[in-house]
């Protein structure tokens, strides 16, 4: 299922290596995302995020919690 919501927190966000950004080209950073758990009661999902760059993780363990509509 795809649920479509509001950031509520960001939790545990570090860089583990440099994202380096060259001036004429720029980069991608690909931010990807799990569902770990859905409080329906709450109306609230947490979600355990990778980044990724060039191939390489870029983000440590980072969690958003995110409101759902």
């Amino acid at each position: 299922p795809v649920f479509l919501g509001r950031l509520y927190s960001l939790r545990g966000v570090r860089f583990t290596r440099p994202v380096v950004v060259p001036h004429d080209t720029g980069a991608d950073v690909e931010v990807t995302g799990v569902v770990k758990s859905v409080d329906e009661e709450a109306k609230r999902a947490t979600v355990e995020l990778t980044a990724t760059c060039n191939g390489e993780k870029v983000l440590g363990r980072a969690l958003a919690v995110v409101a759902l509509d």
